[in-house]
Parts: structure tokens; C-alpha cells; sequence
């Protein structure tokens, strides 16, 4: 029988979580703003970014229990995307809808005992942010300026190549639209720092693959929202204590890619307010501890053969996603 979550120290924390984030809901749009992140500081040379070029760098490194996929997993889980723009269209030619731009990168991904998801992707695609220079109301309608449609083709090669992967696709085809926000992470200024935080993921798209099932040619969905609070306010290594949750959802009947999960958990953010070297890799630097709990399977639920609870720590990086 798995844990309920009233049984959790990070069940405990995410109720006071939700209590917190409901008492700082009344004071006011000062405690609601959501400033635009940016790692950068003045006029210091950047490598990340220029008129003509962009370099996003996002990623995951972490141990959990289950994963969702079998239980008594207990194993590493590690992802890291690194993406080029350029030439960066959209900003050499400045028009009032911004031009696509090119994009090229690569990921590596690494999941214990799961030979499939061990592989390195070069992907090359077109991007376009239709709504970069809108001016849209403030709140949340305002994350719009980020929506970022895509069109890109993959080419894939296995860490963990064996006989029986004779099968197995060596790429894929995308196309589809994915939203990344960041809320309240890097204040413009820290005495004023605002309690509540956040950080949002969506993606929807069709994919010839999802590198398990042949002919898999489905629309995917899925959605990662964190909600926070800081504690205290104005210091770089304040507690971030969150409530999370992943939706998931496609055509096809894979148990791990159709499901609702929704739990809690703390980070910290150190060098969030670091100059130096690296200063732009390690101020998107998040430690964390999060647990998180199965709530809903879609399409053909598996009972007892899916884990229902996952506890995870590791240390996750954003450098420029949002651009």
C-alpha cells in the first residue's frame, strides 16, 4: 500500500504551503507582480546572448525513489538540453511580429535501468515567439510574450545500444507549442522582494515517436506548474517552499505518459545573486527536495502496477529559457 500523503513531512509542507499562498492572495497587485527574470547584470559581456545569437541551457539532475515507473527504482534521473539560436532572426530584422529563427541543440538523458530513455538527441528546428513584442494586460496573460511555436526534427542515438533495440526509432518529428515562465526569481530590487513565486512548463505537440511504442504518431500534453513562498524575503539563500503538480496526456494508452501527479516540496536558490565567474549558470541553480503523489491515471489505468508516490532530490539549472 503506498504512503498517504498525511503520512509525508513533505505532505505536511505542502499544506502549509497551499495555507501560505492563500494568505498572501488578499494584500494587493504589489504582492502579485511578476517581474521578468534576467541573469545578466548591466552592461557585462554575455556570452548567453547577443543581438545575434542566443545560448539556453536547462537541465535536471536528480535521485528518485520510483519515478513513477517501478517501484524499488531508486535511481538516478539526469536531463540537459543545450539550444543554439541563431542567426537570431527576430532581432537583426526588427518588425513588429517578430521573425522565426533558426535553432539547432542537443540533449542527453540518462534514467537507470530504462535502456530507451538513455540517449544523446541532436535536434534542428524553426522557432517562433508570435507574441514577444505584444503588450498584453498585466497577470498571467502577460507569460504570452514566451509562447514559443516549433517545428524540429531529431536524430537520436542510444547510450545503452542492445540486439533487441533493432526496432527502435533513431529520431523524431515535433511541431507544437511550449510556454516556459519564470515568476519573482530574480527581483529588480531585493528589499522589495515579493513572498510569492513561481515557475510554469506547458508543452503541446504531435511526435512521430516517444521512443518505446513503433508508430506512436500522437499529440502530447503536459503542464508543471510550482507555486511558491520565500523565506525571509531579500536573502539570496531564502527557503522556496512550493506546492507542484504534472499533468500528462496523449493519444496513446502509456501509463507514464497519461496521468495527474501533484505533491510539494522546498528548494533553494544560493547564487541567485552571484557576480563572478559562471555568474549565469549558477544563479539558475535550483537544490531541491520535492515528493510528489499519483492522483489520476488516464485511459487504461495499470492498479497496483504504478507507483503512486516519488520522492525526489538533485539540483536543477535554467540559463536563458525564456528568450
Amino acid at each position: 500500500m503506498a504512503d498517504e500523503p498525511s503520512h509525508s513531512g513533505l505532505g505536511r509542507m505542502l499544506a502549509i504551503a497551499v495555507a501560505l499562498v492563500a494568505s498572501v492572495a488578499v494584500p494587493g497587485r504589489a504582492q502579485l507582480r511578476c517581474e521578468d527574470t534576467q541573469y545578466h547584470v548591466g552592461s557585462r559581456s554575455d556570452p548567453f546572448t547577443s543581438r545575434y545569437h542566443v545560448v539556453q541551457l536547462y537541465g535536471d539532475v536528480s535521485h528518485r525513489s520510483s519515478n513513477f515507473f517501478a517501484e524499488g527504482y531508486d535511481g538516478e534521473v539526469s536531463t540537459t538540453t543545450l539550444r543554439v539560436i541563431y542567426p537570431r532572426l527576430s532581432e537583426l530584422v526588427r518588425t513588429r511580429v517578430p521573425l522565426p529563427d533558426l535553432f539547432v541543440g542537443v540533449t542527453a538523458s540518462q534514467l537507470t535501468d530504462l535502456a530507451w530513455e538513455n540517449r544523446l538527441d541532436a535536434v534542428a528546428g524553426l522557432e517562433w515567439r508570435p507574441l514577444k513584442r505584444t503588450t498584453l494586460p498585466e497577470g498571467p496573460a502577460r507569460w504570452l510574450n514566451q509562447l514559443r511555436l516549433y517545428a524540429s526534427q531529431y536524430q537520436s542515438a542510444y547510450l545503452r545500444d542492445g540486439s533487441d533495440f533493432a526496432w527502435r526509432p533513431h529520431g523524431d518529428t515535433r511541431v507544437g507549442a511550449e510556454l516556459y515562465r519564470e515568476c519573482n526569481m530574480f527581483p529588480a530590487n531585493s528589499a522589495n522582494e515579493s513572498l510569492l513565486w513561481a515557475e510554469v512548463w506547458g508543452d503541446v505537440s504531435w511526435r512521430r515517436t516517444n521512443y518505446v511504442e513503433d508508430h506512436f504518431q500522437s499529440w502530447t500534453a503536459a503542464f508543471v506548474p510550482k507555486v511558491g513562498l520565500r523565506f525571509p524575503r531579500g536573502r539570496a539563500a531564502a527557503l522556496m517552499l512550493y506546492a507542484s503538480g504534472e499533468f500528462s496526456k496523449t493519444q496513446r494508452s502509456e501509463p507514464w505518459q497519461n496521468r495527474m501527479l501533484a505533491g510539494g516540496g522546498v528548494r533553494v536558490m544560493p547564487f541567485r545573486w552571484h557576480e563572478g565567474a559562471l555568474t549565469d549558470v549558477l544563479r539558475g541553480a535550483r537544490i531541491y527536495v520535492e515528493e510528489l503523489w499519483l492522483v489520476k491515471e488516464f485511459n487504461e489505468p495499470v492498479g497496483t502496477l504504478t507507483p503512486k508516490r516519488d520522492v525526489r532530490f538533485g539540483v536543477s539549472f535554467v540559463v536563458n529559457r525564456w528568450q
